[in-house]
């Protein structure tokens, strides 16, 4: 056979397979997110002309917005984006749509969506990808275009494992801290700790005092009694019992997480990246049953949402005590010590607390198809008298505020003649040392004898949280509104006759709040000229730290008051959301009700026009 007749055939082979892209499926790289809604990674094909990324799209939303700035960066080159198509069912060709910049497209379950850019240089091991748009971006670091694994910094974390009981917990006042590092962070990157907003503790600071730079971190609490702190590492969800006194170390290996980013947050080999030790952690090895546990807490299936609509009260509670029962059948099988069992039967009888509590919402959540006048008000039905409250062991031991402190469980102890058990005496005076709190917090006379009445834990509390204070109210006037709460907003606008007053009801949680005062200090200096006054209205909610330094950055009348006076006061328009504002005109009457953050300009224009 003459050598040409298959050696041009065989270059041409060649050629083709040259020219073929590398598909690399689940590339490893070390941190960040698409920025594209409910999004991953699925793999990236790296060829001679171009570069793309196909991304699995998950139907959390269904709809997405392509941003107008997408780009790569490798080796000091910047490459933009070429084209974005979106598939139906994982790139089927057939259903291939072209998507443009800064446009809006439906999407299901299963789709993808592929972006592509300019062929990669030829020397670049790992390239960096970059979503911007006007509410969020997303950035992924250290794409790998090896197909290969980030070799660990660190061997495999050990198992953790609660071994005997659960232990008690200290009856003290003291801080806990949690303190961290990120290893492998890429250089120059500032790792950004993500914390939601915990059980509040004893001075009603949801949030924790947070240190955090370079790859190194630092939470600080001051408890009374245990919270379940809530935060992610580089994207891994940690969940545990906090205690007074609690010293928590955490290593987190973003080498070996890498390599398992595309998988879901409890994927093992992301649990191997963590290291961490002290306190209540070694319940993270039943975190997996806790999260299946919140998941179905949480949702709610139409068929589910249609049976408890053809059910009385009673009828529902006992399915939900069945699905408790099935629970605790479940965690009876696995090989689970004395304290891992424990917890979990806390958390479960939680769950069927709450899920019991949520009978007239499911009730709202579609039409009731029965014509019924007792399912139209289910709300009516619900009876906190349970026939299976003796064989709960929530209210017997302390061991359950290492899942809630919730003190609205008072009235279930209390219907069911449990008032005087050890967790209803204790929630009794978690109430009472809460109020004390709020009326600290609202500036209103505490007597050392109502502090005296309590433990000495929250007696600490509240000695430290009057210190705290006595700076800033020593320096005030010190006026606060008297009488009935909802004479409050007439006697704060009768101080200012003959001006245009301006209230505003916030909170230190609250991010559109606190944009909007951030926003309306462009445009204070020229209204107050005009007569305006600031009135800025809060309640105990409000983290302490957070209340004295708004008073400090923003001039203008500040009031804190207790949740309960709050309530009282009447706010017209106000539907329990915040922020919310009203404007008083001169003549002392009210000119309108704002629900939301309208916008700076928006707002000066209803201030201006209240002074017509």
């Amino acid at each position: 056979m003459n050598y040409k007749t298959w050696l041009l055939p065989f270059v041409s082979f060649l050629a083709s397979i040259c020219c073929q892209a590398r598909s690399i499926q689940h590339p490893s790289y070390l941190l960040g997110s698409p920025g594209l809604s409910n999004s991953k990674l699925e793999r990236i094909e790296i060829g001679k002309k171009t570069t793309a990324l196909i991304f699995a799209l998950n139907a959390f939303e269904d709809q997405i917005t392509l941003p107008g700035n997408v780009y790569l960066t490798a080796a000091g080159d910047s490459l933009p984006l070429l084209s974005a198509v979106a598939y139906r069912h994982r790139c089927d060709e057939d259903s291939a749509r072209q998507v443009t910049k800064g446009e809006n497209f439906a999407f299901q379950e299963g789709d993808s969506l592929r972006l592509v850019f300019p062929c990669l240089p030829h020397q670049a091991t790992t390239f960096d990808y970059f979503c911007i748009n006007d509410w969020d971006s997303g950035k992924m670091l250290g794409i790998r275009t090896d197909g290969l694994p980030y070799p660990s910094l660190l061997p495999p974390a050990p198992s953790l494992r609660l071994t005997g009981s659960l232990p008690d917990w200290p009856r003290r006042y003291a801080p806990a801290v949690v303190r961290g590092r990120v290893h492998g962070l890429p250089r120059g990157e500032r790792y950004v700790l993500s914390v939601s907003a915990n059980n509040s503790n004893i001075k009603d600071n949801p949030f924790p005092e947070i240190t955090d730079t370079c790859g190194l971190f630092c939470l600080k609490y001051d408890l009374a009694y245990p919270i379940l702190v809530n935060f992610s590492v580089v994207g891994y969800p940690l969940n545990f019992p906090l205690c007074p006194g609690d010293t928590i170390t955490i290593d987190y290996d973003l080498n070996r997480a890498a390599n398992s980013q595309y998988f879901d947050a409890y994927h093992p080999e992301k649990k191997k990246a963590l290291h961490i030790h002290g306190g209540m952690t070694s319940l993270l090895s039943i975190d997996s049953f806790l999260n299946t546990l919140r998941l179905e807490n949480s949702s709610f299936q139409q068929d589910s949402i249609e049976k408890a609509h053809h059910q009385s009260y009673a009828e529902y509670r006992q399915s939900v005590w069945e699905c408790h029962q099935n629970r605790l059948s479940r965690y009876a099988a696995l090989p689970l010590s004395e304290g891992e069992r424990e917890y979990l039967q806390l958390a479960s009888e939680k769950a069927y607390l709450d899920r019991c509590n949520q009978y007239a919402f499911i009730n709202t959540l579609s039409p009731n198809p029965l014509d019924s006048a007792q399912l139209a008000a289910p709300e009516k039905q619900m009876d906190f008298q349970d026939p299976h409250a003796a064989q709960l062991i929530f209210p017997h031991t302390l061991h359950t505020a290492y899942v809630t402190s919730n003190t609205s469980y008072e009235t279930y102890l209390a219907a069911n003649g449990l008032q005087s058990s050890v967790m209803g005496r204790w929630l009794e005076q978690l109430d009472s040392a809460t109020a004390l709190v709020a009326r600290v917090k609202a500036a209103q006379p505490v007597s050392a004898k109502d502090i005296n009445r309590l433990s000495t834990e929250y007696q600490a509390a509240i000695h430290e949280l009057q210190a705290q204070l006595a700076p800033q109210l020593d320096s005030d006037s010190l006026w606060t509104p008297q009488g009935e709460p909802k004479t409050y907003l007439p006697q704060i606008v009768a101080r200012h006759p003959g001006k245009v007053v301006f209230i505003d009801f916030w909170a230190t949680w609250c991010g559109p709040c606190n944009l909007g005062i951030k926003e309306m200090e462009k445009v204070k200096n020229e209204l107050e000229n005009q007569g305006v006054i600031f009135v800025y209205i809060t309640n105990n909610s409000s983290s302490t730290d957070g209340f004295m330094e708004m008073k400090r950055k923003h001039r203008g009348e500040h009031y804190i008051l207790t949740e309960d006076n709050w309530k009282k006061m009447k706010i017209p328009g106000y539907n329990n959301a915040i922020p919310h504002y009203l404007i008083y005109g001169p003549d002392g009457q009210l000119k309108e009700s704002v629900v939301g953050w309208p916008g700076v300009e928006p707002m000066k224009e209803k201030i201006l026009n209240a002074n017509e």
